[in-house]
């Protein structure tokens, strides 16, 4: 069953609910969502934990994560064409989420 991460751009402040960062282990499943009206995509920050080194993800799908260590991302809701970021290394826009892999093996 995939960790489930919510996203929030009315909370205060915006962004990952709860823990953070949250842990998945290697080879598990999360899924970011969001109950916001509009279409939520991540974008990981330097580095993804994803097969292939997949850095930009649809939000509200199981993902896999395959190496270990901490990942930021950026959070995008597409609400009509209007993109609103929230990017846990801008002071202006704070918020965004992160997770750690776990190097021990999930299922």
């Amino acid at each position: 069953m995939a960790e489930k991460i919510e996203i929030s751009y009315s909370a205060t402040p915006p962004g990952q609910v709860g823990l953070r960062p949250r842990k998945v282990k290697r080879d598990g499943q999360f899924r970011v969502f969001t109950k916001d009206p509009g279409v939520l995509t991540i974008e990981f920050i330097g580095d993804s934990p994803l097969k292939d080194q997949v850095m930009t993800a649809d939000g509200d799908k199981d993902l896999t994560v395959v190496k270990p260590g901490k990942y930021l991302f950026k959070c995008i809701l597409d609400v009509n064409g209007a993109k609103h970021v929230l990017d846990p290394r801008d002071p202006a826009t704070p918020g965004g989420g992160e997770i750690e892999v776990d190097p021990d093996r999930g299922g």
